[in-house]
């Protein structure tokens, strides 16, 4: 299943002193279209060139209640179902972006909507139990910090075998209601003014990731056959600032980034249908939300704007043109646990063979010196012959068709190396289990293929344990 990028673009209402000042909005609302009102098209004579078409517009009537039930709502119930998902906030410099994503007592925000609608569709769901577990980080100057735990900076991201980008070290804090959410959030940004205070010139600017990691376990199955996990990033970005003001570092890294962004999304368009490779990791931003553009995730813009300005909205609906464009490939993430209980088993007892590997080498060339002369000098005594012995009484207890025929050292040392090439094997097929250890069905086949090794190695393992064993014992 693949679908287009959701956007929606949202006009703010007139600030108090833009009314003060008598400013003049810019920009003409009507449908599905956005326009530069007349005056400034007549004087620039590019009506047709300023005229944008969406699928979502809000203007300044409508409520965050309105966005949410249009654009977010069907995102939040579908990664409650396994779909990953992700809302971002998009706009110029007091556009309106955290007010969206936040909101006040009369008009709640995007993400205390999603928190509740979250945990109400949880409580609907009797077959299921979910589990919520949260983070709240920061992207500033192109390093993430955790808002959770203050003193938890610069953190690494990892990406996973399922694409999900992770940020590591970063808190989680298990939720069982929204109202915790609410308080992570408090938390978070509070944490963000004390980082602010303690460093010289940085101001509050950052872009912020509240995710949501949810399990969705099916109640009626003891073995868990198909576990749901998804992942749901509400985002609020910073916002662009003027060329043409003065720019700290601080400006110029989230320019930076938002500048990446808007290059990946022109390349999305240009490459959707090519192998191309197109370069995430040259900002976190981007890094971090990495399935969100093209990947395996339903993504919506909320992509907010001044009535005032010209340049800065123009920007913004080029940008909202252009994501409207890209198309994703949501899949439900479902988690074979059968499966996955089986590839625990198979790695430990990889672990195990591999530790006992090099302790059977290590006896072997403990060994083999010393019971040359032995053999030489006293046949009858060889503990090679005593184990030749134990071998022909114990044919059938020990699976010798398993083995080659051992008569000396160097036929124990040679099965035992044989014995190596077959666990290096086991190993390359593990490494390409990594691969597909998520949704992909064709894993059952490899999956028994490494459970048939398993067996055939094993009593491999213990028997040539017995024979070393017998031929160090005094």
């Amino acid at each position: 299943m693949s679908s287009n990028i959701e956007v929606a673009i949202k006009v703010r209402p007139l600030l108090k002193k833009e009314k003060e000042d008598n400013l003049n909005i810019q920009w003409d609302i009507r449908n599905y279209v956005v326009t530069r009102t007349s005056v400034q098209s007549m004087k620039r004579k590019r009506s047709e060139a300023e005229k944008f078409y969406f699928d979502h517009i809000f203007d300044a009537e409508n409520t965050n209640c309105d966005v949410f039930e249009r654009i977010v709502k069907r995102i939040v119930s579908s990664a409650v179902d396994g779909y990953n998902g992700t809302v971002i906030a998009y706009g110029q410099s007091n556009s309106g972006k955290t007010h969206t994503m936040l909101g006040t007592a009369n008009d709640h925000g995007i993400i205390p909507q999603s928190a509740k609608y979250m945990f109400d569709l949880a409580k609907k769901l009797q077959d299921r139990k979910l589990t919520f577990k949260v983070s709240y980080f920061e992207i500033y100057n192109n390093t993430v910090n955790d808002l959770i735990d203050i003193n938890n900076t610069n953190l690494k991201l990892r990406q996973s075998i399922s694409n999900l980008v992770q940020v590591v070290s970063c808190k989680e804090e298990l939720v069982s209601d929204s109202k915790s959410i609410l308080n992570i959030i408090a938390k978070g940004e509070q944490n963000r003014r004390v980082r602010q205070s303690s460093m010289n010139n940085r101001n509050d600017r950052s872009h912020t990731v509240l995710r949501i990691n949810i399990e969705n376990k099916d109640k009626r199955n003891k073995y868990h056959l198909h576990n749901r996990f998804s992942q749901l990033n509400l985002v609020d970005l910073a916002g662009h600032k003027s060329l043409s003001n003065y720019q700290s570092k601080d400006d110029c890294h989230i320019n930076m980034s938002l500048s990446m962004l808007s290059i990946i999304i022109v390349q999305l368009n240009r490459f959707s249908d090519t192998e191309k490779y197109i370069n995430f990791r040259e900002s976190k931003l981007t890094q971090c939300l990495l399935p969100s553009f093209g990947g395996n995730a339903q993504t919506a813009f909320i992509c907010t704007v001044s009535p005032v300005a010209i340049e800065e909205t123009q920007t913004t609906l080029w940008f909202a043109f252009r994501a409207a464009n890209v198309r994703n490939k949501p899949k439900l993430n479902i988690i074979l646990f059968y499966k996955l209980e089986l590839v625990t088993k198979i790695c430990s007892f990889h672990r195990f063979l591999k530790v006992k590997m090099k302790r059977l080498l290590d006896k072997l060339i403990q060994i083999q010196e010393e019971n040359k002369l032995t053999c030489q000098s006293n046949p009858s005594n060889c503990r090679i012959s005593q184990v030749m012995k134990i071998i022909k009484n114990n044919r059938s207890k020990f699976s010798l068709d398993l083995i080659v025929p051992v008569i000396n050292e160097d036929d124990v040392f040679s099965a035992l190396q044989q014995f190596k090439r077959d666990l290096e094997k086991l190993h390359d097929k593990l490494a390409f289990l990594a691969d597909f250890i998520t949704t992909n069905e064709n894993i059952l086949s490899l999956l028994q293929s490494i459970e048939n090794d398993f067996d055939h190695l094993e009593p491999k393992a213990v028997l040539l344990e017995t024979f070393i064993d017998i031929l160090i014992k005094d």
